[in-house]
């Protein structure tokens, strides 16, 4: 492939670009695209406190620090959430070029176009660009650590070395669990021809790249934490007496505003009052480490669990579910980007075997970073946050595997019998009750007419709750319908009948006489004209 020149490549990613203009387009009609909520209401908010000059807070970063600082620099520069997310849709179609060109140097042209194609069209990184969340940037830094790998890999100098430890720390600080994988790509660089010196290079120029993470925790709380205290307690949540296999906050807080006050909360109750940040981490992790001990059977179950979780899950989500957005209409133009990207991490991680046992000094870049998310969701939770910098890899041996698989080459049928069952894995949960449920779409509908109607768009509440009522004709929200289209202020969204036959109801099912369901009543039939 001959890099920005090739025109094949140069329509692809335009082609890209004008899809995901209108994934963006759609995401910004929806009250999730308008407004951050969780993590990402955390990340928007601690940003705006960089720009205002807070860069140094009061304890140990217990988030990877690099998106927030990122933020507070965009908002300095006067950049509100679209233009956020204009700059994150030009990342998400720049990493296809990235992993095009990994792909065709790795491969052959062919497999860069066709990893390039797949990225462009995978559901979880087109949705991580409408979201204040590091996902978009996490992904880019993951493709060029593999472009920069690669380069090492063709040409072992010191200053190549120097470059791809810079782009590991640099990752490390958007996501940390990348850090510990710099010394096995400092043994792999010794390994190809680098030497104990390009090793060396590697592995200390990625120590000098989080420097300033682990310069900003001493001066916060005098504890030494390289990039992020948050290791032992993300631990926790996952492996607790309540834990199944997804976020399950145990003890402590969900919302992030408060998650790390209550932690060490949490710890010095247990440690007294002397303990400080530098002490939660450890503690978590033991209470994590003595479940495990009471209850091996039970953990290693939710192992499996977990690892099932991330090569088949397509609708759960701690935080937000775009695949059940895209079904409620809050976001119709993601169908875009319709493949799940659970189609392409089965048949990956089989590539990344066949691929490493053929040549393991070529291919343990990229199995590196799809195994280590891998480990992280089968060893902590799962979630598709967690599993997304896994997502430049599966996407660059699933593009593989298929142009095996349409070339009919020998390893041919254990690659199509990987992609039935990765087909056949929403059916398999659907059947098993996992990953998703009808409580997860209501969740979903619920808290985006809860927004909407912050935001007084009264043309989209409505519809959600209708939705609602029609999965589950006696939920609660009916009352709320009921009012809303008896008393709303417009005209065009008022609905006189509509209120008095939710009312109705509600009054035959209490009996007739509940006081808050005559008021009702009285409003409905008043709007409908029969008062």
């Amino acid at each position: 492939m001959k890099g920005p020149r090739d025109k094949g490549l140069l329509a692809l990613l335009g082609v890209g670009l004008v899809l995901h203009v209108l994934v963006l387009w759609g995401n910004l009609q929806s009250p999730f695209g308008r407004t951050p909520i969780n993590d990402a209401a955390h990340y928007w908010e601690w940003g705006g406190r960089v720009a205002d000059g807070e860069w140094v807070g009061e304890a140990p970063f217990f988030s990877a620090p690099l998106y927030p600082y990122v933020l507070g620099l965009l908002r300095m520069l006067g950049v509100g959430l679209t233009g956020l997310m204009v700059l994150q849709l030009v990342l998400h179609v720049a990493t296809a070029g990235v992993l095009a060109r990994v792909g065709a140097r790795l491969f052959d042209r062919r497999v860069g176009l066709v990893t390039a194609a797949l990225w462009l069209v995978a559901t979880d990184p087109a949705a991580a660009h409408g979201r204040v969340l590091a996902g978009t940037w996490q992904t880019l830094l993951v493709a060029l650590v593999l472009e920069r790998a690669l380069a090492l890999q063709e040409e072992a100098t010191p200053r190549r070395a120097l470059l791809l430890g810079v782009v590991t720390g640099v990752a490390s600080l958007a996501w940390p669990a990348l850090l510990p994988a710099s010394f096995v790509l400092a043994a792999w660089a010794a390994w190809v021809g680098a030497g104990l010196r390009g090793g060396a290079l590697v592995l200390g120029s990625a120590a000098l790249t989080i420097v300033p993470a682990t310069a900003h925790n001493m001066a916060a709380a005098d504890v030494f934490v390289p990039i992020s205290a948050h290791a032992g307690i993300t631990f926790w949540h996952g492996n607790n007496p309540s834990a199944t296999g997804v976020f399950a906050p145990h003890e402590v807080s969900a919302e992030k505003s408060e998650h790390d006050a209550d932690a060490l909360a949490r710890t010095r109750e247990a440690l007294g009052e002397d303990a400080g940040w530098g002490d939660v981490s450890g503690h978590f992790l033991g209470k994590g480490l003595e479940w495990w001990k009471a209850e091996p059977g039970r953990a290693l179950s939710l192992a499996f669990r977990k690892a099932w979780l991330f090569v088949s899950g397509r609708v759960y989500g701690d935080m937000y579910l775009p695949g059940l957005e895209r079904d409620a209409g809050l976001w119709p133009t993601l169908w875009c980007a319709p493949v799940p990207v659970a189609w392409l991490v089965l048949p990956a991680l089989l590539a990344g075997v066949l691929l490493v046992r053929r040549d393991p000094r070529r291919f343990i870049p990229v199995a590196l970073v799809l195994v280590l998310p891998f480990a992280i969701c089968t060893v902590f939770w799962y979630s598709p946050r967690y599993r997304l910098p896994a997502v430049p890899a599966a996407t660059l041996l699933a593009a593989w595997a298929l142009v095996e698989l349409w070339t009919r080459r020998g390893r041919a049928p254990l690659v199509a019998a990987s992609l039935v069952l990765a087909l056949g894995s929403g059916w398999i949960n659907r059947a098993a009750g996992i990953d998703g449920s009808s409580e997860l779409a209501t969740e979903v509908e619920l808290r985006a007419a809860r927004l909407a109607l912050d935001e007084g768009r009264a043309d989209q509440v409505a519809p959600l709750w209708e939705r609602v009522v029609a999965r589950d004709p006696r939920h609660p929200v009916r009352e709320q319908l009921a009012w809303f289209y008896a008393t709303h202020p417009d005209d065009e969204v008022r609905d006189g009948a509509r209120a008095a036959g939710l009312a109705a109801e509600l009054s035959q099912e209490r009996g007739g006489q509940h006081p808050s369901t005559l008021g009702l009543l009285a409003a409905a039939l008043a709007e409908a004209g029969d008062g």
